[in-house]
C-alpha cells in the first residue's frame, strides 16, 4: 500500500467561542506538532497532560464525542467538529490546547475552523502516515441503524449516509462523497448541527445550549428552520457525514474503504472504529503491523 506523507499546520491557530454543552467560554489553540505526534488535546486548567484523540481515550457521553484522562474522567467534550476539520484537511500532527472543558461550538459546523486552518497552510513531514485499508466487509448496528465498511474499488475513502428524521423539513436525505480536502472544504465543512424544536426545552432543562439561540445552529420547527436559513437543501445529512469524518478519525490513522451509514450517531460511529481496529492491520510502512490487544 502506498502511504502519503504526514502533514501538520504551518502556524498556530487560535479560535474562541462558547461550548454548546457546558455553556463555558472556550479559547482553543491548534499548534504544529512533530511527525508521529498525532492529534492531542490538553486542558490548560486541568492536570491531565496531552490526551491522544484516539478511541482508547474515548469518554462515553451522549450526543457528542469526548476524551477522558487516565482516571476515566471526561476532560474535553465535543471534539468531533475539530477532529472533522483536521481529518478532512488531512492534518495529522497537531497539538490542541483549551482553557476549558469543551471546544468552541461556533455555529455547529467546522466552517470557521476549516478556514483558519487553510489560512495557516500545511507542511508535509518526512514520515509516512499510517493507514488501514478495509479488506473485508464489516457491519455494526442493527436493522434500525447501522454502518457497513467494505473495500473501496478505487482504494479511496468513500462515505455515504442515509438520514431518516422525524420532521417533514428533513425527512429522508442521502449524500455520498469521496473524501479529499477540497471535498471536505466545499461540501461538508459548513453543514451545521440540527435539532427539532421540541428537543430544545428538555436540553435546556439539562443545562445544554443555554447560551445559544436558533441563530447559532439549525432548529427545525413546524414551518422549517426557525430564524435561520439552510446553507444546503440537504444540510442535515451533510452534517451527519461531517460527524462521521470526525468520529472515524479516532482510528488514529488514515482510512481507506467504503463506509455506508444508515441513521448512525456518535456511539455507532465509535463502535465501527473499534471493530475496524480489532479486525484490520495498520500499515505503518512497507510492513503491516497488527494492533495490540
Amino acid at each position: 500500500m502506498h502511504l502519503r506523507r504526514q502533514r501538520t499546520i504551518g502556524q498556530a491557530v487560535t479560535v474562541s467561542g462558547v461550548g454548546f454543552f457546558t455553556g463555558a467560554d472556550a479559547t482553543m489553540t491548534l499548534a504544529p506538532a512533530e511527525a508521529g505526534h498525532g492529534i492531542t488535546f490538553e486542558r490548560t486548567d486541568w492536570p491531565s497532560g496531552p490526551i491522544p484523540a484516539t478511541i482508547d481515550h474515548l469518554a462515553e457521553l451522549p450526543r457528542r464525542t469526548a476524551l477522558q484522562d487516565a482516571h476515566g474522567t471526561p476532560v474535553v467534550q465535543m471534539i468531533e467538529h475539530t477532529m472533522a476539520a483536521l481529518a478532512g484537511l488531512k492534518l495529522d500532527n497537531v497539538r490542541v490546547t483549551l482553557d476549558g472543558p469543551e471546544c468552541p461550538g461556533f455555529d455547529g459546523s467546522s466552517e470557521e475552523l476549516t478556514g483558519r486552518l487553510l489560512d495557516s497552510g500545511a507542511v508535509e513531514q518526512d514520515a509516512p502516515q499510517p493507514a488501514i485499508e478495509i479488506t473485508h466487509p464489516i457491519l455494526v448496528g442493527d436493522d434500525d441503524a447501522w454502518i457497513r465498511a467494505e473495500p473501496s474499488p478505487r482504494g479511496g475513502y468513500e462515505l455515504s449516509y442515509r438520514l431518516e428524521y422525524a420532521s417533514p423539513h428533513v425527512g429522508v436525505q442521502t449524500y455520498r462523497v469521496e473524501m479529499s480536502p477540497r471535498v471536505f472544504q466545499f461540501q461538508l465543512a459548513d453543514a451545521r448541527t440540527f435539532i427539532l424544536e421540541q428537543e430544545v426545552g428538555p436540553l435546556r432543562q439539562m443545562g445544554i445550549g443555554t447560551r445559544h439561540t436558533e441563530r447559532d445552529l439549525v432548529v427545525f420547527g413546524a414551518d422549517g428552520p426557525i430564524n435561520n436559513t439552510l446553507r444546503h437543501s440537504d444540510e442535515p445529512v451533510r452534517h451527519k457525514l461531517l460527524d462521521c469524518v470526525g468520529d472515524f478519525a479516532l482510528a488514529g490513522c488514515e482510512l481507506r474503504g467504503r463506509f455506508t451509514c444508515h441513521r448512525s450517531g456518535h456511539a455507532l460511529n465509535q463502535a465501527l472504529v473499534r471493530e475496524v481496529l480489532a479486525t484490520h492491520a495498520v500499515v505503518r510502512s512497507s510492513v503491516p503491523t497488527r494492533r495490540a490487544a
